[in-house]
């Protein structure tokens, strides 16, 4: 028996893909930045205070991190092979957002500007 859509489920749907998309874009945005431009970035960290929780959030944004422990631990952290975009991340309030977005977390990093 096949199930007809309500428009309640069509709506979670598209919520569902469209927050998908932004964490998709994000996801490409650090690349292209970490990759492309190290110089924004520095200026971007230069305005970011506080620091992480290692609540993990940031390494399950769209997929789970491989070498994100059973208990939640980044299992490279501090090894070279570390990606660079692991290292910087966030680098802008939009990073602060995808993990609320995909977590409901509070990342332990702020910009400036959201301390007014």
């Amino acid at each position: 028996m096949q199930h007809m859509p309500t428009a309640k489920n069509e709506q979670l749907n598209t919520n569902l893909f469209n927050d998908f998309l932004c964490l998709l874009q994000g996801k490409i945005r650090r690349q292209v930045l970490v990759n492309t431009q190290p110089e924004k970035v520095k200026e971007c960290h230069q305005l970011r205070h506080g620091e992480c929780r290692q609540c993990a959030a940031c390494c399950k944004l769209i997929f789970r991190c491989p070498f994100l422990s059973s208990d939640n631990r980044c299992s490279i952290h501090e090894s070279p092979v570390r990606p660079r975009s692991c290292q910087v991340f966030p680098i802008a309030r939009q990073d602060l957002e995808d993990v609320r977005r995909s977590s409901g977390n509070i990342c332990g990093f702020w910009f400036a500007s959201d301390k007014n």
